[in-house]
């Protein structure tokens, strides 16, 4: 069983995933996205790195652009170009993949996309963040039969580590929160 996490922006979905990798024993691959200094300014930018590895906030590592008042530019050849061998990477050698987020930017990524689903296909367990509003490829993954899609809410969000990290300890859990 593979977990997505989804909610409203700015909910404490990623610090959830950031706080299970904090607090995981298994080796953890995959990756997370970050947006850079200056998010909600005339312009800034979102970056794909490591999962395992501190955020990188540098040109390379760019994966869209925003800019106020005009739709997001994604650079699918990054999602491909990072995204992809972080995935490759995490198949081989991780005991937990992360994909901190899946969304719209990656419309145009097929390569990325299908690495992803190809995953989820697998044993190794999965903790992801996803858009709440399932579109095109989002909404396979939600409904892939080896994904639990978890609301994250202010009710549940301070408990929701624990409850992550206890489903990774338990290879038999079926459902998050219950067997």
């Amino acid at each position: 069983m593979h977990v997505f996490l989804t909610g409203t922006v700015q909910s404490g979905k990623s610090t959830a995933i950031l706080s299970v990798i904090r607090q995981a024993k298994e080796k953890v691959g995959g990756f997370c996205t970050a947006f850079g200094e200056g998010r909600g300014t005339a312009q800034w930018n979102l970056y794909l790195f490591p999962a395992s590895g501190a955020p990188i906030f540098d040109e390379a590592h760019v994966v869209a652009r925003f800019q106020r008042g005009n739709p997001p530019h994604a650079i699918p050849s990054r999602f491909e170009s990072l995204g992809v061998p972080l995935l490759e990477e995490a198949a081989e050698t991780a005991q937990l993949i992360i994909m901190d987020e899946c969304g719209r930017l990656e419309g145009e990524a097929t390569a990325f996309q299908n690495k992803v689903l190809e995953l989820l296909d697998g044993e190794t367990p999965v903790l992801g963040v996803i858009r709440r509003d399932f579109n095109d490829w989002t909404e396979t993954i939600a409904q892939h039969p080896n994904v639990q899609v978890v609301q994250l809410t202010q009710e549940n969000r301070d408990a929701l580590p624990a409850m992550l990290l206890a489903w990774l300890n338990a290879p038999t859990l079926t459902k998050l929160g219950g067997k």
